[in-house]
C-alpha cells in the first residue's frame, strides 16, 4: 500500500513497504483510517499491526458507523484482524458496553468470532443470549445460505411443466429459517440507526438479490399454482420482503414486479395474526409509491385495512398498521365510493382513544380524518361522529403538545371538519389551536397550518372571533407575521385572511390588532404585493383590514397613514379595477381614512379621483353581477369622504356628474343605493363640503364605549342628536361585555339601537344569554328582528351559549322560541360535554329523539344502562316530583307511566317537537303514535274532572277529584300552555275555584288551602285577588270557630302572605310601593277589589291576634278606621314579629297526603 502521484493510497501487501512509507510520509487521521479499512477488508494482519502503531489511527478504530474499522472487521469475519483490534483497551470497553458486534457476527454466521467477542464481554440481554444459543447450530455462514438459495432457484427438478416452482415446506424451511433468524438478531440492536445499517449490510448484493428472487418465486407459486404453504412459510416470506422493501433499490424492484398485489391477495387467505403483522408491514413500506396506492385501492385494500381496525381492536400492532395503511392509501383515491365514512371515523377514533400515548397513531388518525372530511362524507357521517372526531383530534393535540406532526395534522383535521360541520364544542378547538401556536412560536409550518384551520371556523361561526380574540389570537398572528416577515413563500393570504376575519365586526379584536402593530404590518405586506395584479385576494383582505382599523379611531388612522396605507389602497384599486371586493373594501378604507384632516388631500394628489371615475366608467355588469349595488354604495361613501378636500370636490363637480347620472340610470335598482347616489350628486351640485359632524359624534361615542368611559357615554346619549349617532350595536355590546346593565337598559330605549340590535350575527343577544341576564334577554326578545335572527341563524344561537354557560332561567326562556329538534339534539350533547347533565335533560325533554351520539355518551358516562337504550327510538328525561331524581322514558309503556304519574314534564314543548317531526317527515309514524298516546292518556287521567272542565254544575262523586293533585298535575305538566288548554283542562280559574269550594264542603280544609295556594302561583296578580279573598275569609272562619290548630293556621297564612308580597299586592294594600323589583307587576287590579281584600286580611289577622274577643268583633266592624291601610300595616308588623322562622311545608299533612310534594316554587 503506497501513495501514487495524486496522493491516493494504492494496494500492496508488502508490510515492509508500508512501514517505510509511514516513516517517510506519516498518514493523517483520515488517510490512516482509509488505509486501516483497506487492510481490514483484505485481512492483512501485518498491515493492520503497522497502522495501529500510529496514535491517530488508534483513535479512529472504534466508531458507531457501519464503515468504521472495528465493525468492518466484524462484518468481514477476519478473526486475526479482530484479535489485533481487541487488544486495544478502547475496543474492549466498547464491546463490553454494546452487544452490536456480537449480533452482527452472529447474523453473518461467523460463530468463531462470536465466541471470541463473548469471551471479552457478557451478553447483557437474556433474550439475546438465548437467541444466540438457539441460532448457533442452525445458522450457517452467509455464503452457505446464498449457495442454498441459488440451488433452489436453479434446480430444474423443482420446476413443473407450467414453469412454477414445486417446493414444499421440507425444502423451503431449512433455507428460510436461517434468514428469519438473522433478522431476529438484527432486531435486537437497540439503536435504530445501527439496526438499519445492519439490515442494509445484510441485503447487499449478491445476498439481497438472491433473497428477493426466492421470495418472489414463493409468492408466485402460492398465487398461480396449487401449492398452499403453511402460514409459517408465508410469515417468513413477508418478513424478508419487509426487510427488502426498506432498501430503496429492492423497493423499486418489488414495485415494478407488483409484489404488493401478491402480498395483498395472500393476506386475504391467511388470517393469522403473525402473518398479518408481517404482510401489512410490507404493504406499508411499498404503499408510499403512487402506483402501489392506485393498485391496492382498485383491489379494495382500503376496505380490508378498515376491517383490520374493526376486527382486532385490542391488538396494538395491528391497529398501528391499519392506521398506517389507511393513511397512505387515502392520499391517492376518493375513498368515499368504497367506504362508509361514519364507520371509518368510528374505528379511527376508537383506535386513537385506546392508544393515546402513541404519537404515530394520533397524527395518522388526524390525517385520515382530514382526508375523509369531504363533501361525500357529509352524506354518510352524522353530526355525532363529526363531533366525536373533533373531540378525539383535540385530545390528541392536548396529549402531545410538543409533537409537530400531531399538531400539524390536528390542524388539518380541524380545518376540514370546520369547513363542513358546525363544531359544537368549538371553544375546546379554539383553545387547542391557540395553545399549539403558543407552544411552537418559531415553527413556520405550524403557524401556516394553524391559521388555515382558523379561517373556516370564523367564516362559518362568526361569533368565534370574539372567543379567539379573548384567547390572544390577535397577538399570536401579529407576532408570527413579524417573525416570518423575511419568508417569501409563507402563505401571506392566510395571515391577511385571519386578521381580516378577526377584525370584522369586532371592536375588541380591532383594538388588539392595532396594539400589536397590525397597521404597520398590513401596509408592509401590501407593499410587497405592489405591482402584482395576480393576487387580488391579498389586496382585498389588506384593504378590508385598513378600513376596519381606520374606523376604530383617529390614532389608528394616523398610524396607517404613517405606514403608507393611502398609497397601498390606491395601488390595490389601480391594480384590480375589475374586482368588486377590492373596489368595495378600498372605497370603505378611503371613507374612514378621510375622517381625519389632510388625508383626503393626499388621496387627491395620488390621483384617486380619476381612478374612481375610471372604475365607474367601465361595464359594471361584467364580473360584478349581484354586488353592483353594495359596491356603488361604498364608492359613493368614498366620494363623499374625498370631497372633504376642496380640490377633490371641485374635480368631482367638473368631471363626475355625467358618470354618476349614467350609473344611476343603468345599474341602480335598490332604493338605498339610489338615495345615496342622489345625495352624492346633491353635494357636488351645491358646491358645499359634506357635514361630518354626525360621523365625528358616532366616533366619539364609539371610542368612549371602547375605553370604558361610561360617564362620557351617558353625556353623549343625553344629547338630542344621540339617536342619530348610535348607528350600530357596538356601544351596546361594549356595555354588555363591561357588565354595565344600566347602560344597556338606557341604550335599548334608543330606537336606532333597537333597529340594529340583531347586527352583527345577533351578538348582543348571545352576550346577554352567555352572561345569564334574564331581564336583558326579555328586552331583546321583545324585538322581532332579534327573534327572527336567532331562530333562523345557522351558526351558534343564543341558546347555545346559555346552555353552555348553565343559565337555567335563560334556557327556559329561549326554549319558548321555535327551535328545530336537530338543533336541540346538538345542544343536548353540548350540555353533556360541559358536564351539566341537568341542563342536558332539560333540553332533551324538548327533543325526544335519541341521537346515536347521545346514546353513546349516556352509556360512556354510565348514566343509563346499555340494555335500556338497546332498542330505544326515543329518549325523554323527566323529573320525579318532590325530588332531584331524573328518570327516563324510552318505551311506550314508560311514556304512558310518565304522563300518568306526578312527574315534572313539559307536555306542550313535547307536542311541538312531535309536530315538527311529523311535518319534516322524520319519524312520522313514531311522532303520530306518541301524539296519540299522549292525548289518550291525558284524557284518561283527567276523566274525573271532565264535568268541571265542561263547566257542569253537578259533580256526583266528590271523592274522585282532588284540588291538590289537580293543581300540581296541571302545573308540573305545563298544561296551561297546552295548545288546546280550554279543551284539556278547561277554564283553570273556574275549575280551581270549584275544587276549592268542593274541598271546603267536604271539610278538608288543609287540602283546600294547599291546592288553592299551588294553583294561584301560576296566575297573574290581578287574577289572584278573588282567590286570596276567599282564602283569607275561609281562614278567618276557621280561626273564629277554632276548627284548625294555631300552628296550621299560622302556616297557611304565612304561605299566602309570602305569595302576596312576591306579587307586589301587599305594598298596594298598605298604600306603599315595594322597592324590590318583582316579576309580576300588580296592574289592572280594581280599587274595590283591593278594599275587599284588605278588609278580609284585617279580619283574619285580627281574629288570629284575639281569637276570644268575639264579643268585640261587632263593635270593631262599626268603626270607620277598620280595614284601613294603617291597620293592615300594623297587623303585618305584629304577624312578622310573632312568626318564628320561615314556614315549613312538613307541618301540613295535606302535602304528605298529596304525595309528599311541596308547591312547585319550592321543588
Amino acid at each position: 500500500m503506497k501513495r501514487n502521484h495524486q496522493g491516493e493510497w494504492v494496494l500492496s501487501s508488502n508490510t515492509a513497504a508500508v512501514a517505510h512509507l509511514l516513516q517517510v510520509s506519516p498518514a493523517t487521521e483520515h488517510d490512516g483510517q482509509d488505509a486501516l479499512c483497506i487492510a481490514i477488508r483484505n485481512g492483512w494482519v501485518a498491515v493492520v499491526d503497522a497502522l495501529l502503531a500510529i496514535p491517530a489511527v488508534v483513535a479512529q478504530v472504534v466508531s458507531d458507523q457501519p464503515e468504521g474499522p472495528f465493525y468492518l472487521a466484524v462484518q468481514t469475519g477476519h478473526l486475526g484482524v479482530v484479535d489485533r483490534l481487541l487488544a486495544l483497551a478502547s475496543v474492549r470497553s466498547h464491546v463490553r458496553q454494546h452487544d452490536w458486534a456480537v449480533l452482527v457476527a452472529a447474523m453473518l454466521g461467523h460463530w468463531s468470532l462470536v465466541h471470541r467477542l463473548q469471551a471479552c464481554c457478557v451478553v447483557r440481554s437474556p433474550d439475546l443470549a438465548y437467541l444466540l444459543q438457539a441460532a448457533e447450530p442452525a445458522l450457517p455462514p452467509l455464503e452457505q445460505t446464498i449457495q442454498a438459495i441459488n440451488h433452489l432457484l436453479q434446480d430444474p427438478g423443482l420446476v413443473n411443466g407450467s414453469g412454477f416452482m414445486i417446493w414444499n415446506e421440507a425444502v423451503l424451511q431449512p433455507v428460510l429459517q436461517p434468514l428469519y433468524q438473522r433478522i431476529l438478531l438484527i432486531e435486537h440492536i437497540p439503536d435504530e440507526g445501527a439496526r438499519k445499517d445492519a439490515l442494509s449490510h445484510l441485503m447487499t448484493e449478491p445476498f439481497g438479490e438472491s433473497v428477493r428472487l426466492l421470495v418472489q418465486a414463493i409468492l408466485v407459486a402460492q398465487m398461480r399454482s396449487a401449492v398452499r404453504f403453511m402460514p409459517l412459510i408465508i410469515h417468513y416470506a413477508f418478513t424478508l420482503l419487509t426487510v427488502l422493501a426498506s432498501e430503496q433499490k429492492h423497493r423499486h424492484w418489488l414495485i415494478r414486479n407488483t409484489t404488493d398485489v401478491f402480498v395483498y391477495h395472500i393476506l386475504r387467505q391467511y388470517p393469522g395474526v403473525e402473518t398479518m403483522l408481517s404482510g401489512w408491514e410490507m404493504i406499508c413500506h411499498l404503499a408510499t409509491a403512487d402506483a402501489v396506492q392506485r393498485r391496492l385501492n382498485d383491489l379494495g385494500c382500503l376496505e380490508c385495512a378498515f376491517h383490520l381496525l374493526a376486527d382486532y381492536p385490542q391488538d396494538y400492532l395491528l391497529q398501528s398498521l391499519g392506521i398506517r395503511v389507511l393513511d397512505q392509501l387515502m392520499h391517492s383515491y376518493d375513498f368515499n365510493h368504497h367506504l362508509r365514512a361514519a364507520h371509518l371515523w368510528q374505528q379511527v377514533c376508537a383506535a386513537m382513544s385506546r392508544y393515546q400515548d402513541n404519537a404515530m397513531i394520533q397524527w395518522r388518525g388526524c390525517s385520515i380524518i382530514s382526508m375523509s372530511s369531504g363533501i361525500h362524507a357529509i352524506e354518510t357521517v352524522g353530526l355525532e361522529w363529526g363531533m366525536q372526531a373533533c373531540r378525539t383530534v383535540c385530545q390528541a393535540m392536548a396529549r402531545h403538545p410538543l409533537d409537530k406532526q400531531v399538531q400539524c395534522y390536528g390542524f388539518k383535521a380541524i380545518e376540514f371538519l370546520g369547513r363542513y360541520w358546525q363544531l359544537l364544542d368549538a371553544c375546546q378547538v379554539y383553545e387547542r389551536i391557540c395553545a399549539a401556536l403558543r407552544k411552537h412560536p418559531a415553527d413556520q409550518q405550524i403557524y401556516e397550518w394553524g391559521l388555515s384551520a382558523i379561517i373556516p371556523l370564523i367564516e362559518l361561526q362568526p361569533f368565534s372571533r370574539m372567543q379567539l380574540g379573548a384567547l390572544g389570537l390577535c397577538a399570536i398572528v401579529c407576532e408570527g407575521a413579524n417573525r416570518f416577515a423575511h419568508v417569501v413563500d409563507l402563505n401571506w393570504f392566510s395571515v391577511l385572511s385571519v386578521m381580516s376575519d378577526l377584525a370584522d365586526n369586532n371592536v375588541w379584536n380591532q383594538m388588539a390588532l392595532a396594539e400589536r402593530g397590525a397597521c404597520e404590518l398590513v401596509c408592509a405586506l401590501m407593499r410587497n404585493e405592489a405591482g402584482n395584479a395576480d393576487a387580488p385576494g391579498d389586496h382585498d383582505k389588506g384593504c378590508h383590514i385598513i378600513s376596519v382599523l381606520a374606523k376604530n379611531g383617529p390614532d389608528n388612522r394616523r398610524r396607517l397613514a404613517e405606514a403608507g396605507a393611502l398609497t397601498c389602497v390606491y395601488e390595490a384599486m389601480r391594480l384590480c379595477p375589475d374586482d368588486p371586493s377590492v373596489q368595495s373594501h378600498g372605497s370603505m378604507a378611503i371613507r374612514y381614512l378621510c375622517l381625519s384632516d389632510g388625508y383626503a388631500e393626499q388621496f387627491g394628489e395620488l390621483g384617486m379621483c380619476s381612478l374612481i371615475q375610471t372604475v365607474l366608467q367601465r361595464d359594471l355588469v361584467v364580473g360584478w353581477e349581484w354586488r353592483i349595488q353594495s359596491v356603488l354604495q361604498s364608492i359613493c361613501y368614498a366620494i363623499q369622504g374625498l370631497c372633504r378636500a376642496p380640490a377633490n370636490h371641485a374635480w368631482f363637480g367638473d368631471n363626475l356628474m355625467p358618470t354618476l347620472h349614467t350609473v344611476n340610470t343603468r345599474y341602480v335598482d335598490h332604493p338605498e343605493c339610489r338615495l345615496l347616489i342622489q345625495e352624492t350628486q346633491a353635494i357636488l351640485l351645491r358646491n358645499t363640503l359634506p357635514d361630518f359632524a354626525r360621523q365625528r359624534g358616532e366616533e366619539a361615542l364609539h371610542i368612549a364605549a371602547l375605553q370604558g368611559q361610561w360617564d362620557e357615554v351617558r353625556r353623549i346619549l343625553l344629547a338630542p342628536e344621540a339617536s342619530t349617532q348610535v348607528y350600530n350595536n357596538d356601544v351596546l355590546c361594549c356595555a354588555i361585555v363591561a357588565n354595565q346593565q344600566e347602560i344597556v337598559r338606557e341604550i335599548l330605549h334608543i330606537q336606532q339601537v333597537r333597529e340594529t340590535a340583531h347586527l352583527p350575527d345577533n351578538l348582543a343577544l348571545r352576550l346577554v344569554a352567555e352572561k345569564g341576564w334574564l331581564n336583558r334577554v326579555d328586552e331583546l326578545l321583545a324585538l322581532p328582528e332579534v327573534v327572527a335572527a336567532d331562530v333562523q341563524h345557522h351558526g351558534k344561537r343564543a341558546l347555545y351559549w346559555a346552555v353552555r354557560s348553565g343559565h337555567v332561567a335563560v334556557v327556559d326562556r329561549l326554549l319558548a322560541l321555535t327551535y328545530e329538534p336537530p338543533y336541540l339534539a346538538e345542544l343536548v350533547v353540548v350540555a353533556v360535554l360541559a358536564g351539566n347533565w341537568s341542563m342536558a335533560h332539560r333540553v332533551q325533554s324538548h327533543h325526544i329523539l335519541l341521537s346515536s351520539e347521545l346514546k353513546r355518551l349516556l352509556i360512556e358516562y354510565q348514566i343509563v344502562s346499555p340494555t335500556v337504550l338497546e332498542n330505544a327510538a326515543f329518549f325523554i328525561p323527566y323529573q320525579v316530583a318532590g325530588s332531584a331524581t331524573v328518570a327516563y322514558a324510552s318505551t311506550i309503556d314508560a311514556f304512558r307511566q310518565m304522563i300518568q304519574e306526578d312527574t315534572l314534564f313539559d307536555i306542550p314543548h313535547c307536542l311541538r317537537g312531535l309536530q315538527w317531526l311529523e311535518a319534516a317527515s322524520q319519524e312520522t309514524r313514531l311522532a303520530l303514535y306518541l301524539t296519540y298516546t299522549l292525548e289518550e292518556v291525558l284524557t284518561q287521567v283527567l276523566a274525573p274532572y271532565a264535568g268541571l272542565i265542561r263547566g257542569e254544575e253537578d259533580i256526583p262523586d266528590h271523592s274522585a277529584v282532588d284540588i291538590v293533585w289537580y293543581t300540581r298535575y296541571v302545573i308540573n305538566k305545563h298544561l296551561l300552555h297546552h295548545p288546546h288548554a280550554e279543551t284539556v283542562i278547561g277554564d283553570f280559574k273556574h275549575v280551581l275555584m270549584r275544587l276549592f269550594m268542593l274541598a271546603i264542603s267536604d271539610g278538608d280544609s288543609d287540602r283546600a288551602l294547599v291546592g288553592l295556594c299551588q294553583g294561584v302561583m301560576v296566575l297573574a296578580p290581578a287574577e289572584k285577588v278573588p282567590f286570596y279573598l276567599e282564602a283569607f275569609s275561609y281562614l278567618q272562619v276557621l280561626c273564629a270557630e277554632a276548627s284548625m290548630s294555631a300552628t296550621e293556621m299560622r302556616f297557611h297564612v304565612s304561605v299566602l302572605l309570602q305569595q302576596l308580597r312576591a306579587d307586589g299586592l301587599a305594598a298596594e294594600l298598605v298604600g306603599a310601593s315595594s322597592s324590590e323589583p318583582t316579576f309580576f307587576q300588580p296592574v289592572g287590579v280594581a280599587a274595590s277589589s283591593l278594599r275587599e281584600l284588605r278588609l278580609a286580611l284585617c279580619t283574619c289577622l285580627e281574629t288570629m291576634r284575639a281569637p276570644h274577643a268575639a264579643a268585640l268583633k261587632a263593635q270593631t266592624l262599626m268603626t270607620p278606621d277598620y280595614g284601613s291601610p294603617q291597620q293592615l300595616a300594623d297587623l303585618f308588623a305584629w304577624f312578622d314579629a310573632e312568626r318564628v322562622g320561615e314556614p315549613t311545608y312538613g307541618c301540613c299533612s295535606a302535602y304528605e297526603a298529596g304525595g309528599g310534594t311541596a308547591p312547585p316554587s319550592k321543588v
